[in-house]
């Protein structure tokens, strides 16, 4: 068997490491009963409007770990940072000359569209 320039390592006996399983410790926020969106000050509610990048399931966004499902259509209330990440989330579409059929630039629009329903909304009481 010729040798390999870097060696071998079939014929180590190493012990197989053992891993211990996670333990995943649920927030402090968790355990009192208030859910994500308890702990941000300022929130507004929000439609994510129909799109076709969107999954029927829903769209995730995160924030600083906390993370929000929205579904378009449907009513949601969510942080003021999240509506940063919105407004941050554009593409460069396709701007066609009618007459041509032809694109002659692109221009900057929202990746997820929405609309503010409510600025200041009231929030469930936790159960």
């Amino acid at each position: 068997m010729a040798s390999l320039p870097f060696g071998s390592n079939l014929e180590d006996d190493l012990p197989m490491m053992q891993m211990e399983p996670a333990v995943i410790n649920e927030p402090a926020l968790a355990k009192k009963g208030i859910g994500v969106i308890a702990q941000y000050s300022k929130r507004v509610e929000i439609v994510l409007e129909d799109n076709d990048g969107i999954p029927p399931t829903g769209q995730f966004f995160g924030h600083n770990g906390n993370g929000f499902m929205l579904k378009p259509g449907v009513k949601a209330i969510v942080p003021l940072e999240l509506i940063d990440i919105l407004n941050n989330a554009i593409y460069d579409a396709p701007d066609v000359d009618p007459t041509t059929r032809q694109i002659v630039g692109y221009r900057p629009r929202l990746r997820f569209p929405y609309r503010i329903t409510n600025p200041n909304p009231t929030l469930p009481a936790a159960t």
